[in-house]
Parts: C-alpha cells; sequence; structure tokens
C-alpha cells in the first residue's frame, strides 16, 4: 500500500508558484504544529509558548486556498510562565468532527488533553463544546498523531509509554481515553519525546482513497482470492477475469486453468461517495508456473562463478538473501541462496544449494613399454568422470596404442578437469625391416628403416650402393631413408645394409640385409 501511496505522490506535478493564504492573524510566536483533518478539509494550526492559539481553517483541496479561519485559545488560564510549550499537539478526529489540543501551562498547573466539537464552524460555538479529556500533573504532554487502526496516540515528554484515545470519533469521555496503554520502556532511558511520527492523514481515511483490489498469496495458486480496499459506497461490482471469465461477487475466488499473465478489471458501480456512477480499475497479474523458480540443486568442484536467477518480470521485485534486488545473481561461493519474488500482491520464494563436488580421478596408468604388433591399452576410467579427451583426440574411457610416445588425458567431472599423462616407450621387440620401398610420397612405404620400433642401448644403421658406398646413416630407430643421396633421388635398384645394436640386457646383435627401391 505504501508503495501505491508513493506512486500516486510521485505522479502529481507540482507547480513552481506558490498558493499563498491570508487568513489575517499574526501569532507572536509562530511556533507549533500544523495538522490537516482526515478528509482534507479543515487545517488546524496550534501556536505554542505565549501566543497559546489555535487556528482552525477550511482547506480548498483544488486550489490549495484556506478560508474561514477561526481563533480560539483552549486555556483559560493566564499564561505566567512563558518557558512552558502552552498548546502543543493536535490531531483530528478519524470523522473529521473533533478536534483534540494537548496544552502544558506550568508545574502548578496540570497538563491538560482536550476535545472539541468543530461541525459548527463557530469559534464560540466550538470553544464552549471543550471536554477536557484527561488532566493530571506528571504529565508533559507532547504530539497528537491518527495511526493506520484509526486510535490517536499521546507522547508525554521523558515518559515511559504512549497513551491512546481508543474511540476519538465519540464525544466527550466515551472517546475512551487510555493513559500510558503501550508500554516503550523505563523513564530513566526517555524512550518518550514530544513528538511522534507524522504521516498523511487522508492515508488513514478509506473513503477519501480510490477504490482499488489486489490479490494475496503464492503466485503459483491457480486459485486467486481478489480483494477490494473498500466497500463504502458499492452498489454492485463487475470482475473481468482476463481469462473470458466474471463474476459479480464483491471478493471472488476464481481460477485459472493455465498459468500466465492477465489484464483482471474491476467495475465499481454506482459510487455513492463520489461524483460518477462507475469506476474501472484494471491491474495485471501473475499466475506462475507450478515449478521450482531457480531449479535443481547444483554444484562443482572449483569456486564458483555461477549465474542464478530467473528472467526479469517488469514490475516485479526481488529480494535475495545476499540483499541483491535483481531477477540474477552470479554467485562466487558455496551455499544456500534463496530468492523472493512479489509482484501484483503475490509472491513466491525458493531456494537453491550450490554445493562443493569432489574433484574427478585422473590416471592413465604407470608407463609401460609397447611393440608394434603388440598393442598396449592405455585407461583412465574412473566413476566422477562425465568426459574423457586423449592427446590422440580420443574421448573414451580407454584406447590402444601400438608407438612409443607421451599420451596424456583430460578428465572432466563436477564441473572440473584434471590431467594425467603416461609415459609408452619401446620395448624388447622382434625387429622387423622391409624387403622393398617406394618413395613416391603416396603416403604407403614412402621411407625405409625398422618398423617400428624396439629398446635398445646402442643403434647403428648403414645402407649402401652397389659400390659400397655409405649412402645413409641413422643412429636410433626412427630414422628412416626416403630413396635420396645428397638430396637426389637414387635409381631403382637394390641397397645392402647392416645393422649393430645393443639392446637393453646388453646383448650386442649384428644384422645385414638388402631392400628394394622402387619407383
Amino acid at each position: 500500500k505504501m508503495k501505491k501511496l508513493l506512486a500516486i505522490l510521485l505522479s502529481i506535478a507540482v507547480s513552481a508558484a506558490p498558493v499563498i493564504s491570508h487568513t489575517g492573524f499574526t501569532p507572536g510566536n509562530p511556533i507549533g504544529t500544523l495538522k490537516f483533518s482526515a478528509d482534507g478539509k479543515k487545517l488546524a494550526a496550534v501556536y505554542s509558548f505565549e501566543t497559546d492559539t489555535v487556528e482552525l481553517m477550511r482547506f480548498d483541496n483544488t486550489s490549495g486556498l484556506l478560508t474561514g479561519a477561526l481563533i480560539f485559545r483552549p486555556n483559560i488560564v493566564t499564561v505566567v510562565d512563558e518557558s512552558y510549550i502552552e498548546a502543543y499537539g493536535a490531531e483530528f478526529s478519524p470523522n473529521s468532527n473533533l478536534l483534540y489540543i494537548s496544552a502544558n501551562i506550568s508545574d502548578a498547573e496540570p497538563s491538560t488533553l482536550y476535545q472539541f466539537d468543530i461541525t459548527s464552524n463557530n469559534a464560540a460555538t466550538i470553544l464552549a463544546s471543550k471536554q477536557v479529556i484527561a488532566q493530571t500533573n506528571p504529565w508533559y504532554a507532547g504530539g497528537l498523531q491518527i495511526g493506520p487502526d484509526r486510535k490517536i496516540y499521546m507522547s508525554m515528554w521523558k515518559d515511559s509509554s504512549i497513551s491512546v484515545i481508543d474511540n476519538p470519533d465519540v464525544y466527550g469521555p466515551g472517546c475512551n481515553f487510555m493513559y500510558n496503554k503501550i508500554f516503550l520502556g523505563t523513564k530513566s532511558s526517555s524512550p518518550v519525546q514530544f513528538g511522534l511520527p507524522t504521516f498523511i492523514q487522508s492515508y488513514f481515511d478509506p473513503l477519501s482513497n480510490p477504490y482499488d483490489f489486489e490479490r494475496t498469496g503464492n503466485c503459483s495458486d491457480p486459485d486467486v482470492l481478489f480483494n477490494i480496499n473498500r466497500l463504502a459506497g458499492i452498489n454492485s461490482v463487475v470482475w473481468d477475469f482476463g481469462d473470458g471469465q466474471s463474476s459479480a461477487s464483491v471478493s471472488p475466488l476464481h481460477h485459472y486453468t493455465a498459468p500466465g499473465f492477465y489484464d483482471v478489471s474491476l467495475t465499481v458501480s454506482k459510487v455513492l461517495d463520489c461524483s460518477g456512477t462507475s469506476e474501472v480499475i484494471t491491474h495485471k497479474i501473475w499466475v506462475a508456473p507450478p515449478t521450482d523458480l531457480l531449479g535443481k540443486d547444483t554444484g562443482s568442484c572449483a569456486a564458483p562463478t555461477l549465474q542464478i536467477g530467473v528472467d526479469n518480470i517488469a514490475g516485479a521485485s526481488y529480494l535475495w538473501n545476499t540483499g541483491a534486488a535483481t531477477s540474477k545473481i552470479t554467485v562466487n561461493s558455496f551455499g544456500k541462496y534463496w530468492l523472493q519474488v512479489e509482484y501484483g500482491g503475490c509472491s513466491m520464494a525458493d531456494t537453491i544449494n550450490v554445493k562443493e563436488l569432489p574433484k574427478p580421478v585422473a590416471n592413465a596408468g604407470k608407463d609401460t613399454t609397447v611393440c608394434i604388433y603388440k598393442p598396449v591399452v592405455l585407461s583412465a576410467a574412473t566413476p566422477t568422470a562425465s568426459s574423457y579427451l586423449w592427446s590422440t583426440g580420443e574421448t573414451s574411457s580407454t584406447i590402444k596404442v601400438n608407438n612409443a610416445g607421451t599420451y596424456s588425458v583430460d578428465v572432466t567431472g563436477n564441473s572440473c578437469t584434471v590431467s594425467d599423462t603416461v609415459e609408452v616407450r619401446w620395448g624388447d621387440c622382434d625387429l622387423f625391416m622391409p624387403t622393398a620401398f617406394t618413395p613416391n610420397n603416396d603416403g604407403w612405404n614412402d621411407k625405409f628403416g625398422i618398423a617400428g620400433g624396439f629398446a635398445y642401448l646402442d643403434f647403428y644403421f648403414q645402407i649402401f650402393d652397389r659400390y659400397g658406398h655409405v649412402i645413409f646413416v641413422a643412429n636410433n630407430p626412427s630414422q628412416k631413408w626416403d630413396g635420396t643421396y645428397k638430396g637426389k633421388p637414387l635409381p631403382m635398384g637394390a641397397y645392402t645394409w647392416t645393422l649393430n645394436y645393443t639392446d637393453t640386457k646388453g646383448y650386442k646383435t649384428f644384422l645385414p640385409g638388402s631392400v628394394l627401391l622402387l619407383r
């Protein structure tokens, strides 16, 4: 409701030219209280200290002019101590027919709460209607203020409690003044001072508020209850629920068959306390889907950088337990996060738990050996993994290799990736030397040498032409002959070779042979 009130106030255009009214009264001391009646038609000005006067005026809330000023003095005792505040607090009854004034004269005279009937608009008649509602020496009467419950509250300087007028529309003692009804604290702490919080008086007068309606409850509830802010002055109503359905009930409970946004309108007919015969109020309401706002709990094994929330809804308000007021937030730590969403009188909330999960295990196994005709299987399988990526490009948990080298694997799980490597060396493999090769750059048998590899301590390999000249030398099995000598292709034919090597056990071996070069 306060949000609606602020919106109304902000929408009012403010003119730079003030409206000035001259009532004809010039107070000696202008210090005092100004109070409007709840219906906005009267203004009371209380001038305190030596002036000790009440000025009651009519107010035109269209032109802003004050007229018909009436002057009267509540206190009949002559002021002898001008250090006392004299007439001070003022408040109108909710029906705007009665005016309450608080006053303090001196230590010798008791503080007093007065009541005046102001319906006559005559100063003498008003003064003659004066009722002394309460009077006592311990008081030092302060401010008067109407509350949302349409009761009037009274403060007393350095007291421990707030006093209350329970039935302020009742003339005389029947207004039921309750001294020190609401305890606030011990007198030693002086919890009560002169003043009270101030409000716009008409906000507590339902007849001065425009007709309106609201829905409450959970936004995802398809059964929506609608309530009108006030029923006074209404002869009949018609509801249009925005889904093709209608009702003439004052407070209908309507069932929506599908979630979504609906333009709901209320037509108030024959408004008896206003000038028109009907009034139409329209609001957009939201029936949310019956799903979790934030989705399922989530987590990762690394410190999160995660955006959570909902798509923004125009007109909705958001509140996170972090204090954020946006539809989405980015979280950087583990824990529980809740969001409350309010839209058009309804609200809904949800919680998501961002949990710390265990990291996956990456283990490609121990270093091993391989022979080209005896491949080995490398495995990094683990139950916490969701995917694998080997340096070979393969994405299975295991791979088969038949060449020496360093192999690595990336294991991903719970939003984390860890890696491991394994060294595969040539083992004590059988040697195989091709008997022919075709260096034509077609990708097949383009070079000559040992097929695959093997483990060795010493390696020396030579190739000779038909004249016994050395045309190629290699010091490890990975070096292959491409059929050239000094960069020039050699002719087709047979070429001899010799191999001297020492294996890992220290045994020395000499092998001769020949190869046929084909073009």
